[in-house]
């Protein structure tokens, strides 16, 4: 059983907490747009109890922080529902929007809904967009929405790991095609409840902690990568293989990737290993 409470404070910024097997963190909610409601989500283990005051946090001229909620296993850890509480518009996929409905049917940030649409009970006031063609699968669908109505956005794609294995590998090489497609100019993760995806064409820093679990994929072939700060460094090294650049770990508090000539997916886990 795992336990997840947000709790208000007096201070600018409530916490969240989290407690998994006896094992404790804190890590700090810069925002959250509800008003002092009491929240009761519960998914795949988890009970989550979300009492949430509103933030005196007043929203700077920051990108907009945009979420699109994929319709694989519903987030549970802190990590991606601090993500979805953070968002100042979430884009659900379809099936996605009734797993948000049922397990936060109270949110108050703003959603719209894109796909057939044959699954979904719609609600007044939500948007919904409806796309029926099948020659991209519905979290490109809303990608191209995001981009096309918040250019600058930076993008947290939720849900798009669990149940079927291949609907995970599809959704996760995807980040590379966003990327490609963006030349280079993109602002994207894919959170899970385990760790973070980000692709890169260019060097890039990475905060991090000591022993954080990386991996490394080189989705362009004959790409070569360049390290600084992890356990196993490389040297314009190629990995044609998936498997060939995971495993790696943080040394300190911050490392570097390096693609030569192609796009790499950096995964950071979210917890150190033991």
């Amino acid at each position: 059983m795992s336990k997840l409470m947000l709790l208000a404070n007096d201070d600018e910024s409530p916490s969240l907490q989290h407690d998994t097997n006896g094992y404790n963190f804190t890590c700090q909610v810069v925002e959250v747009s509800t008003n002092g409601i009491l929240k009761k989500v519960e998914c795949i283990g988890y009970k989550a109890y979300l009492c949430i005051r509103k933030s005196r946090y007043e929203k700077s001229n920051r990108p907009m922080n945009i979420v699109i909620l994929c319709n694989g296993d519903f987030p549970s850890a802190p990590q991606p529902l601090k993500a979805l509480y953070d968002a100042d518009h979430i884009i659900c996929c379809d099936g996605a929007y009734n797993a948000l409905m049922r397990l936060v049917p109270d949110i108050s940030t703003p959603l719209t809904v894109i796909g057939d649409m044959d699954s979904i009970v719609e609600r007044e006031g939500v948007e919904t967009i409806r796309i029926s063609e099948q020659d991209t699968n519905d979290q490109t669908k809303a990608f191209r929405h995001v981009r096309s109505q918040w250019p600058d956005a930076a993008i947290t794609i939720l849900g798009a790991t669990g149940k079927r294995e291949d609907h995970t590998l599809g959704n996760i090489s995807l980040l590379a095609d966003y990327l490609e497609g963006c030349g280079g100019q993109l602002s994207i993760r894919m959170v899970t409840d385990y760790g973070v995806f980000t692709p890169i064409n260019v060097e890039t820093s990475f905060p991090s902690f000591p022993r954080q679990q990386v991996s490394l994929f080189a989705i362009t072939p004959g790409c070569l990568i360049t390290t600084e700060g992890l356990q196993y460094p490389l040297r314009r090294q190629p990995l044609p293989r998936l498997w060939q650049g995971t495993l790696n770990a943080a040394l300190d508090y911050q490392f570097s990737v390096h693609p030569h000539n192609g796009i790499v997916i950096v995964y950071q886990t979210h917890d150190p290993k033991q």
